[in-house]
């Protein structure tokens, strides 16, 4: 598959950031329902954030048709 690049700025400098191999396979997968699990700082939130642009941009659903939630077990 394609690389899915996010550009996001912090402080002024312009960064691409690219998904790792599980990444991708999480974005990538659309036809399953996922749970996915890891550690802090891993990338989750971005994961689920270009999987959800990447059902969008596949005409799966509208943007109006998606909840997405995020929660920490310190919520």
């Amino acid at each position: 598959g394609r690389g899915i690049m996010l550009q996001t700025r912090k402080m002024g400098e312009n960064r691409v950031r690219q998904p790792n191999e599980a990444q991708q396979r999480v974005i990538e997968t659309l036809d399953d329902n996922i749970i996915l699990f890891a550690s802090a700082g891993t990338g989750k939130t971005f994961t689920v954030a270009k999987r959800v642009a990447q059902i969008i941009q596949a005409g799966r659903a509208k943007a109006n048709e998606i909840l997405c939630l995020t929660f920490t077990t310190k919520a």
